[in-house]
């Protein structure tokens, strides 16, 4: 590697932890550095991408244990079950094929931005209200989101943070810190599951991992200690999800004049 791959990576890695941790969808940026500059085929960058999305939940979880930022409670029933959707989308990650779950991805990103466009204010309140999500609707729904981010990864701190922030009501600090336990958990066992499958290079992701660790690391103290994160992680959240949309239905050729 030259010394802009090297630096693309760190740089490219830092942002994508920094929006990973209050927002999500920051394997948008890693994926295409792993695809489009260091060259790997999608499924390898697929996999290999885990390794700096396990680097940048274990800073993030330590950045907020840190500043005392660390309460779980009352979201045991969608942490476990999205887990258990993660190990099912893992193992479909190694078996087939992804196109059309990222045709399904890329119309979700759309209902998604415009009920993240819907209310704002839900992203900057901090108290929580006493309504929670009944679990015959929770389960299906977190399971399927685990499904998603086993089997790609991309975006599913969006999906996570909105439903578990406009429809369970939690505080969206509280959110992000369930979802990297959730991200932990199954990432880990990811690992071992593209090894066997050989979809993992080791050095392109660990040097991204180095810089999605240390953004994740600045921004988990920041976010902790900030009471206006909730109104970043909006901001950061919605710039995701505008760039994601873009890239995936390739808008930048439209925009850019680019073939």
């Amino acid at each position: 590697m030259d010394i802009w791959t090297v630096a693309i990576a760190l740089i490219g890695g830092f942002v994508a932890g920094c929006v990973n941790l209050l927002a999500g969808n920051g394997s948008a940026i890693t994926l295409t550095i792993l695809t489009e500059v260091m060259g790997l085929p999608p499924n390898m960058a697929n996999g290999t991408n885990r390794i700096g999305v396990l680097a940048n939940s274990i800073f993030g979880i330590a950045a907020f244990a840190q500043k005392g930022r660390r309460d779980l409670t009352g979201t045991s029933r969608f942490i476990v079950t999205t887990i258990a959707g993660g190990f099912v989308g893992i193992y479909l990650a190694t078996i087939v094929d992804d196109a059309q779950f990222k045709t399904f991805f890329k119309y979700m990103m759309i209902v998604m931005l415009m009920v993240v466009l819907f209310k704002p204010d839900r992203w900057i309140r901090q108290a929580e209200v006493t309504y929670r999500i009944p679990s015959w609707i929770a389960i299906p729904v977190y399971f399927a989101i685990g499904v998603y981010g086993g089997f790609i990864q991309m975006g599913m701190g969006i999906f996570f943070l909105v439903v578990t922030v406009f429809i369970a009501r939690y505080d969206v600090i509280k959110a992000n810190f369930a979802k990297m336990i959730i991200v932990v958990t199954f990432t880990v066992f990811s690992l071992f599951m593209f090894s066997a499958a050989g979809y993992l290079h080791w050095q392109f992701g660990l040097l991204l991992a180095v810089g999605q660790g240390l953004g994740a690391w600045v921004m988990g103290i920041y976010a902790a200690r900030n009471p206006r994160a909730g109104l970043i992680a909006y901001y950061m959240l919605l710039i995701g999800m505008i760039l994601a949309v873009i890239k995936l239905f390739e808008l930048h050729r439209f925009l850019f004049g680019s073939s």
